[in-house]
Parts: C-alpha cells; sequence; structure tokens
C-alpha cells in the first residue's frame, strides 16, 4: 500500500506545485494559456506519435477497446441529455459537457500512472485507446459542434481544419511510421519526442491546478463581493 501511495507522490506533488504558483502569483491564467498551447502544439503531439509509433499491434485487444467506446458513448450521451434537457443548456454547451465527462485524462493523468504500476501490454492498451479517441470521438463531436454553431456546414474546410488538428496530425504521423515500419528507436527522432513527453504530465498536471486555484479565488472574490 505504501509502494503505490510512493509512486503517486511525484503527481501530487507536482500538483501542489501548480496551487503554490498560483498562491505566490507566480503563475497566473494568461501562463496557464501559454501552458496550454505547449501541451496542445508541442508536448502532446510528441507524446501520441511517440507511443503509435513504438506500438504493437499484435497486442492490441480490440474487444476491449470496443467496450470501452461504447462506455465512453453511453456516458456523453447521458451527460448531453442530463445538460440539455435538464439545465437546459445550449446544444454547443451540452456537447463540450458531454465530452468532459466520455473522455477521461488519458495522456495526463492515467498514461503516467499505467507506465509506473504495470506492464507494456496494458500501456499498449492505454494507447490504443488515445487513438480512438481521437480519431473516432474527437472528429465526430468536432462535427456536431461545428453543426449545431453553423447553419451551412463547408465539408471541405471541417475536414481539412480536422487534419490539421494537432492531435488528429500527430496520429496519421504515428500510424505513418507504423505502416512504414520506419524504426525510430534510439534515434534523435526518439530522444527529441521522448523530452517533449516527458513535459506533458507535470506541466499539464501544474497547468491543470493552476486553473483551478484561479477559478476559486475567482469565485470567492465575487462571494465576498456579495456579502
Amino acid at each position: 500500500m505504501f509502494t503505490i501511495f510512493l509512486g503517486l507522490t511525484p503527481f501530487i506533488f507536482i500538483t501542489f506545485l501548480g496551487f503554490v504558483f498560483g498562491k505566490l502569483k507566480v503563475l497566473d491564467l494568461s501562463h496557464a494559456k501559454i501552458l496550454n498551447l505547449f501541451l496542445f502544439y508541442i508536448a502532446v503531439p510528441a507524446l501520441i506519435i511517440k507511443l503509435i509509433a513504438q506500438n504493437e499491434i499484435g497486442q492490441v485487444d480490440f474487444k476491449q477497446i470496443f467496450s470501452y467506446l461504447i462506455m465512453q458513448s453511453i456516458c456523453g450521451i447521458i451527460a448531453y441529455l442530463i445538460t440539455s434537457k435538464y439545465f437546459k443548456r445550449s446544444i454547443p454547451e451540452s456537447i463540450i459537457w458531454a465530452l468532459t465527462v466520455a473522455l477521461s485524462n488519458h495522456v495526463t493523468l492515467l498514461l503516467p500512472i499505467t507506465e509506473i504500476y504495470f506492464q507494456q501490454n496494458v500501456i499498449t492498451q492505454v494507447a490504443s485507446i488515445i487513438l480512438m479517441d481521437g480519431i473516432i470521438l474527437l472528429s465526430i463531436i468536432a462535427f456536431f459542434l461545428e453543426l449545431s454553431t453553423k447553419k451551412n456546414v463547408n465539408l471541405f474546410n471541417f475536414i481539412k481544419n480536422l487534419f490539421l488538428n494537432p492531435f488528429i496530425l500527430s496520429i496519421i504521423i504515428g500510424l505513418l511510421f507504423l505502416l512504414l515500419n520506419f524504426n525510430i528507436d534510439q534515434s534523435p527522432i526518439e530522444y527529441t519526442l521522448s523530452k517533449l513527453a516527458a513535459c506533458v504530465s507535470p506541466v499539464g498536471l501544474t497547468r491543470c491546478f493552476l486553473c483551478e486555484y484561479c477559478a476559486l479565488r475567482s469565485y470567492f472574490y465575487s462571494f465576498m463581493c456579495c456579502l
């Protein structure tokens, strides 16, 4: 039990750093936005390319992935119905809440914890789920968001923007490496990707708690003003 807790201490400490930096006003929401951009355009795509390019297709349990997809879809649909019907929110906002419920934090939290406690076959499954989320769920949800916010959707522009999304683009690049049997092991490409991928969890956790602290501070300030 103590060993399990010890493995989680880096995540707890990194998250606490976000709170401390926010408390001391070293970082604020403007810095959190910069960290978001770094994660979205650089670090997470590097991690995805590395995961897919070094993936073992033979270890993927497609039945388990399909079951996970069904579970995600059910949770997302329920969240959408509750948000739109019960809370009477707009369709785009309801879709965002459905996305929030359906997609767990695979990249920032689940994958690093999996790498600590489990063997390679489990890591492969998590990587496959990340791939599935990017190709299926994000593309479908992006389409419905576009459809709900615009009366006329230009299919060509939508597909172009979808493929230029860093998340989708990194999946395509990783799949090309995998299908072409391009070995990146012990190469400058792997070294660069590994260093960038290592930033995902610490930067992501710091950013998350920094955003939470700034939001809580804002709510507390508004509450005190009401008093």
